[in-house]
Formats: structure tokens, C-alpha cells, sequence
């Protein structure tokens, strides 16, 4: 399943209608499996011989960019796609994409599935191993960048290093500033000389808006200059190469230039912390993660492979299955409550059809399935029977 939904125009009133739907695939095709009235109709299509790929984390942009560098999505590849306003792109030797306008010292190291962009430079001593170089770039000496993504109009100045990290367009790396894996870095973010961004930080321009923000609020964020009330993140690199937060009143991280720091925003992780960032990030999974998994699934006496460690539930997510469980479960004894007093009714004297269709608009209140209502059903009938045992003299 590559989880690619195409929907037809109902699909937005069904969601409308039915304002409880939270989730595509859990709520909505669940809802229409079990809806009988209405006649909706799910189509599904096998691919046997293409290739298909939703893109929503950058874990998953990581693993579709390497793809088409490795050339599974032909003829969606760099050397075919170079028309119209995009550059020319040639292939050489060890699947290295190479715009024709590059300067390249000889130095300068280009390793296998890397893409190098018009109009980029390269410094000497350079080492470029599987990565993306786009266009307009500016790369200094005893520059490392491996296994990143490096956008349009990047300055790298010399001595600095990325790793498996995203730096998106008119952001400028000064001399010996260091990248840790995972990192994303927003547009025309500045790095001061010599500052390490710890791994896994995603820094902004712009102020992470929070969750209570309603969207009058965002509106008028966006239609001002961005400038808020937190704290900018600075970090910079002392003797053991540790990063050093630096307040807003220290020169470091109030200097306009950003010579000796970053100044932006760091965005905080969501509920599951910076613990979960690595399932959802560009850098590698990491040994003693990948060390707890397959333990754990040694003891479960269940050996998967790597993909299947990697899309192993969190612990949010067993968490929010957990409590979706117990509401089920709760909203299943509710139904089985009103259905053995729609069965008394029965009993009483209410006339068999009527009974019937009050049972059916039960289950379709509830999304149920006809095999809920036989056990509902008989479960009040048992009851009914041991009731009237008792009652006996």
C-alpha cells in the first residue's frame, strides 16, 4: 500500500456530514465498509511494473530522492526531466547527475548518487558523497557534505560539514560550522563561524504557531514580519564541540550578522518528543535504535525485516490505539445496553418490525457490523431467559 487516496468530490460532504471522521483510512473507509444505505463504492488499483510513492515525512523524501537518483522511476529520472527552463543534466559513471555549467575543483571528491546542479561551485578539498547540490550554490574548501539535500543559492563557506540533513534555499553556512544529522534548516537561515546545530533541529525564520492558534491568528501572523516574542535559538561550538545555548541578551545571539551564531526559531518536537525524531528524519536510523527493535522482536519470536522495524507503532501511537480501544469497547456496551432495551420493548409487545428496524438504525448509529448486532441480540435474549429463571417461584 502506497497510500495514495484519489477521491471523488463526495468524499469532502461525507466528511461534512460526519464530523466525527478524524482519520482517512481509520474513520472514513471504515464508515463506508459498513454503511449499507448509501452504496458507495471503494476501488482499488494493484501496480505491477511502475512505481508509486506518497511523500509525508522526510524520511520518505529521503527514500523517493534516492529512487529516482538510482533511476527506479524511469523515465521520471534527472537526465530525462532536463528540458524546458530546467538545465541540461548529464549522467557520468556511479549514478553521479552533473548540470553542465558546474566548476569543480580538481580536488574536489564527487561520490556515487549525488546530483550537482547549474551553475554551483565547488571548492577543493570537497567531498560530496550522497547528495543533492542544487542550482546557484557556493561551496568552499575542506567542505563534507553526506547523504543531504543542499537547495538552490546555498553559501557554504570552508571547513564545514552536513550530515543527512535538509538546507533549503539562501541559507549561508559560515567557515567550520557543522550540521548534525537530521537537521533541517529553513530558507536564508544563518550559521555563525564554528556553530554546531544539534541533530534532529528544525530552525525557522518564523516562530513555531501553536496549536491553540485559530486561523484569524495565523492570517495576521502571516501578513506581518514574522517577529515574536520567543527567544531565538543561538548555539555555538566550544572547546569539546558541544552546542552552547545562547540567551537573547548575550552579543552572540542578538548579533544582527549572525557571524557567531544561528538566530531563528527552533521548532519545538511535537508530543513525542525529540526521543521519536529519528523515525520521521533524513538521517539513518540509529545502531542502538535498530539494536532495541530487533531485540524486541526476538523476544517476540517475530523476525522482520528493516522497513517493517521502521514502521513499528511509537509509543504515542500504542497509546492513542489503547485509549481508541477503550472507547470502542465503551460505545459497544453502550449499543449492547440499548439493544437489550429495545428487546424488552420487544418482549412487551412491540411488533416484530419495528423491532427490526430500530436494531439496524442502532448498528448504523454505532458502525457496526451485522455480526455485532446477532451477538447484541443474543446476548439480550440469554439475559432475558436467566431473568425470567429467577423470577420463577
Amino acid at each position: 500500500d502506497c497510500y495514495i487516496d484519489i477521491c471523488s468530490p463526495d468524499v469532502l460532504s461525507l466528511f461534512t456530514d460526519n464530523f466525527d471522521y478524524q482519520h482517512l483510512r481509520r474513520h472514513f473507509v471504515k464508515g463506508l465498509l459498513v454503511d449499507d444505505i448509501m452504496g458507495y463504492k471503494i476501488y482499488t488499483h494493484e501496480i505491477h511494473s511502475s512505481y508509486a510513492a506518497r511523500i509525508d515525512n522526510f524520511r520518505s523524501y529521503d527514500a523517493v530522492s534516492k529512487d529516482i537518483i538510482q533511476r527506479w522511476t524511469y523515465p521520471m529520472v534527472p537526465d530525462v526531466l532536463s528540458f524546458g527552463n530546467c538545465h541540461e543534466m548529464k549522467l557520468h559513471r556511479q549514478g553521479i547527475y552533473k548540470a553542465s555549467d558546474v566548476t569543480l575543483s580538481h580536488s574536489a571528491q564527487i561520490g556515487a548518487n549525488s546530483v550537482i546542479g547549474n551553475a554551483t561551485s565547488i571548492g577543493e578539498q570537497c567531498k560530496i558523497l550522497n547528495s543533492v547540490i542544487g542550482e546557484g550554490c557556493s561551496i568552499g574548501k575542506n567542505v563534507l557534505i553526506h547523504g543531504s539535500y543542499i537547495w538552490d543559492n546555498v553559501i557554504i563557506e570552508d571547513g564545514c560539514k552536513v550530515s543527512n540533513s535538509l538546507v533549503c534555499d539562501d541559507v549561508h553556512l559560515r567557515a567550520g560550522a557543522i550540521v548534525e544529522p537530521g537537521c533541517i534548516l529553513s530558507f536564508k537561515i544563518k550559521v555563525g563561524k564554528n556553530v554546531v546545530v544539534p541533530a534532529y533541529s528544525k530552525v525557522s525564520l518564523l516562530d513555531k504557531p501553536s496549536n491553540e492558534d485559530s486561523d484569524e491568528e495565523l492570517e495576521y501572523a502571516d501578513t506581518n514580519s514574522g517577529v515574536t516574542d520567543s527567544a531565538p535559538f543561538s548555539s555555538t561550538r566550544g572547546n569539546a564541540d558541544h552546542p552552547t545555548i545562547v540567551s537573547e541578551d548575550d552579543e552572540l545571539g542578538a548579533s544582527e550578522t549572525c557571524t557567531s551564531g544561528v538566530l531563528g526559531y527552533i521548532w519545538a518536537s511535537g508530543d513525542t518528543g525529540i526521543l521519536e525524531e529519528w523515525r520521521q528524519s533524513i538521517a539513518p536510523i540509529p545502531k542502538e535504535k535498530l539494536q532495541e527493535l530487533q531485540h524486541a522482536v526476538s523476544v517476540d519470536g517475530d523476525v522482520g525485516s528493516e522497513e517493517d522495524l521502521n514502521n513499528r507503532p511509537s509509543e504515542a501511537d500504542r497509546d492513542n490505539d489503547s485509549e481508541i480501544g477503550v472507547i470502542e469497547d465503551d460505545d459497544y456496551t453502550k449499543f449492547e445496553k440499548e439493544v437489550e432495551e429495545t428487546f424488552q420493548r420487544a418482549v412487551d409487545g412491540v411488533h416484530q418490525d419495528n423491532l427490526i428496524l430500530e436494531i439496524n438504525a442502532l448498528r448504523l448509529s454505532y458502525s457496526l457490523q451485522h455480526a455485532d448486532c446477532a451477538g447484541a441480540v443474543f446476548y439480550s435474549i440469554m439475559r432475558a431467559a436467566l431473568v425470567a429463571l429467577h423470577n420463577l417461584p
